[in-house]
């Protein structure tokens, strides 16, 4: 045999040597090896990033801990847990724990000024937050953004009448609360609406979106190659902008062209905004360390403020007496033009429903990684210690069905249980009310999310009877929930 075949031959058995003997380790001696879980979960995280890309990740993380219990290994470096105690050190506000890997694909690049979401430490989550938080997001500011967003939820109603009238009482409006929320936010964001209520997306915005968060966070279930696409030198040129046969960029990139321009404008003096986010954040002297680099104003919220809405008005749809419940109780506030905040926060009904809805299809169902870090190898409740680097992590799909925190009858809606239950044990229901995140990484647009959910919840309600079946609801999660459908009969209220 020639020296080159014997080298090849050499290489390959001491490939499979290592690759038999990292097996053995992975199985019985790695610090996971006790914990129960899938077979090939020991080996890989490619079977996880099948359900991943299949839209229904949540239901089998559902099913792992139905038969493997509150910790599953569910990948050869990662714990998946659903036990309350470990739940509320990991994502809790003490930020022991950092983001991992899994969220290298959404810091555009550039690791030195992260975005909120895109922040691995929690001295750099607190470092934009403080900053973001008392400029923008006060009760003041949001007070402020409260007539854009009433007014869109006005045309939104408007463009109801419209849809009816030109295709009858049964329609998917899905597509439509879509657009309602991307209007709503990008105008209390950006002072100035993209307009696509009520059929209106010709670049494919949303679809884009749809179409590429699971690639996205596809990737991040395999940590080599998120490092690698979130790389400097690779990340600008995956995220260049994407243009039509007319030379007008389409999708998010529309969507990206759209923004900037807004903001170099604003900055520049050359624009009137509105009371809005980006105006907040102006106001604050170039020259101030408070001052934020404004291309870290994300607007992806509007997707899962979506999926919220389509939820809640699912759940109504399906339970007219809730919805006659509502009515009532809206029919003793104030006939304002609009009800605000202040006025929908005193329906006790409304808070029930939105709450049991948002319980039962949590806008982001995760889960969401964190990694052990040095020092603190102990400091997840109920686990014995994990070396760093350790991935662990929860679902909050699977957490929002905790009957030791919601009591029985976990799979059925009950908003009832928002309502009777003694104070101590509805704290802790709020406690763990963890749609939007918890702890110090709770998101921080959820204030304004809640506020454009009750006004539209409010007003389809005053206007419209809604009905649906158990099937009219159709969607698929990746990482947060897209739905495509939502089938509903409207008959306007006499």
């Amino acid at each position: 045999m020639a020296l080159g075949g014997i080298i090849v031959a050499g290489l390959l058995v001491a490939l499979l040597f290592y690759q038999a003997i990292h097996s053995l380790y992975l199985v019985y001696f790695h610090p996971l090896a006790s914990y129960p879980g899938p077979g090939l979960a020991r080996f890989t995280n490619y079977w996880r990033l099948r359900s991943f890309l299949k839209g229904n990740q949540h239901l089998v993380d559902l099913g792992l801990h139905a038969r493997y219990g509150k910790f599953v290994r569910d990948g050869p470096n990662s714990l998946l847990v659903s036990d309350l105690d470990a739940f509320k050190s990991i994502y809790g506000f003490t930020g022991k724990l950092n983001k991992g890997d899994f969220y290298a694909v959404t810091s555009n690049g550039t690791p030195e000024h992260p975005n909120l979401f895109a922040a691995r430490t929690e001295a750099q989550h607190r470092a934009v937050r403080k900053r973001l938080a008392p400029t923008a997001f006060a009760p003041k500011h949001l007070a402020q953004y409260e007539a854009s967003v009433a007014d869109n939820v006005f045309t939104f109603s408007e463009s109801l009448k419209q849809l009816v009238k030109a295709y009858g009482h049964m329609l998917n409006i899905a597509p439509i609360c879509e657009r309602l929320v991307f209007d709503a936010l990008i105008e209390a964001t950006y002072g100035s609406s993209m307009s696509l209520l009520p059929e209106q997306d010709p670049a494919g915005i949303i679809q884009s979106k749809k179409k590429g968060f699971p690639v996205t966070f596809g990737i991040s279930h395999i940590p080599w190659l998120s490092r690698l696409v979130s790389l400097p030198s690779i990340s600008p040129f995956l995220r260049r902008p994407k243009y039509d046969k007319h030379g007008s960029p389409k999708g998010l990139s529309a969507a990206g062209v759209w923004t900037r321009k807004i903001m170099a404008d604003a900055a520049n003096g050359e624009a009137h905004l509105n009371p809005c986010i980006l105006k907040n954040l102006l106001e604050i002297a170039p020259s101030d360390n408070r001052r934020m680099r404004l291309e870290a104003i994300r607007y992806e919220c509007f997707s899962s403020t979506a999926a919220a809405l389509i939820a809640v008005l699912y759940e109504i749809g399906r339970h007219p007496e809730w919805q006659s419940r509502l009515r009532s109780d809206l029919e003793r506030l104030p006939p304002t033009e609009y009800l605000s905040t202040v006025h929908l926060s005193q329906s006790e009904s409304l808070q029930a429903v939105m709450k049991e809805s948002l319980r039962l299809h949590p806008p982001f169902v995760g889960p969401f990684e964190r990694v052990i870090v040095p020092q603190q190898e102990d400091t997840v409740a109920n686990v014995k210690p994990l070396p760093a680097g350790t991935r662990i992590w929860s679902s909050l799909f699977v957490m929002c069905r905790s009957e030791q925190v919601f009591g029985d009858k976990i799979n059925e809606f009950r908003p009832e249980r928002w309502m009777e239950r003694e104070p101590d044990m509805l704290k802790g229901m709020d406690d763990m009310f963890c749609v939007f995140g918890r702890g110090s990484r709770r998101c921080i647009g959820q204030d304004l999310a809640w506020m454009t959910l009750q006004k539209t919840v409010a007003a389809v309600v005053r206007t419209w009877d809604l009905q649906c079946g158990e099937e009219a609801l159709k969607g698929k999660a990746h990482l947060e929930m897209e739905y495509d459908e939502l089938r509903v009969t409207l008959a306007p209220i006499a």
